[in-house]
């Protein structure tokens, strides 16, 4: 009798002459889950059992979805406004109703592609793509060192190449006759935001105790930042 390999699993032959192999894949509840394999020669069985080794985790306790997973990685972590506006709505809008039900422990490059191409040809942006990228290597990255995973499909997906767009710039006359065309508090904006080349979130944060009219400076200390559809939050 052949000597199992450590990582093979159970394997023995069938009563109709075929080999079967059992390999626990994780728990479910109480209960082991066990996923088998099967063939006309052992080492077929051998070989089903090496592939899917390679790409799923084996012997983990990590009874979760990648939607019940994320919801947690959210609720656990520590997040600055914007980050986690952008990482909820990369979840909600982008992953969960592609593949959010698979679960974590199953999850492949094959999910990470399909998620992406899904993405591009429902006309996602380029941006959009990258964050959810972003967004799901970072939360699968915790499992891998974690030891709960034993690879991170999303590692081995390049993200989407971002091919930035000609930009319209206003040259000098074009600024002048703009900032000379606005009126009152629009006009303070659009001075502000031209001569510091301030971004919105910072232009739109500044408060009165930023500005030192006797120096002539402005200290950019917080932005404005949109964390909800209704609401706004001020962060340093």
């Amino acid at each position: 009798m052949a000597r199992r390999v450590r990582g093979e699993g159970t394997i023995f032959r069938r009563q109709d002459g075929r080999w079967e192999g059992r390999l626990r894949v994780g728990a479910l509840g109480a209960k082991q889950r066990r996923k088998s394999f099967y063939g006309a020669r052992r080492q077929e069985v051998v070989e089903q059992i090496r592939r899917y080794a390679l790409h799923h985790v084996v012997d983990a306790d990590l009874d979760l979805t990648l939607a019940e997973y994320l919801e947690q990685w959210l609720a656990d972590s520590e997040w600055r406004p914007n980050t986690y506006r952008l990482r909820r709505h990369a979840i909600e809008k982008h992953i969960v109703g592609h593949i959010g039900a698979r679960a974590v422990t199953d999850l492949s490059v094959d999910d990470i592609k399909y998620l992406l191409r899904r993405l591009k040809d429902s006309g996602v942006g380029v941006a959009t793509r990258k964050q959810v990228h972003a967004t799901l290597n970072t939360a699968l990255n915790i499992l891998y060192r974690e030891r709960k995973l034993l690879f991170n499909p999303c590692a081995l997906v390049p993200p989407p190449r971002y091919e930035p767009k000609e930009r319209i710039v206003l040259d000098r006359d074009q600024l002048t006759r703009l900032m000379r065309a606005a009126e009152g508090q629009l006009q303070v904006i659009i001075v502000v935001a031209a001569t510091l080349a301030l971004r919105e979130g910072e232009l739109f944060g500044l408060l009165w105790n930023a500005i030192d009219l006797k120096r002539g400076t402005i200290a950019i200390v917080r932005q404005l930042t949109k964390i909800s559809t209704v609401g706004w939050s001020s962060a340093n």
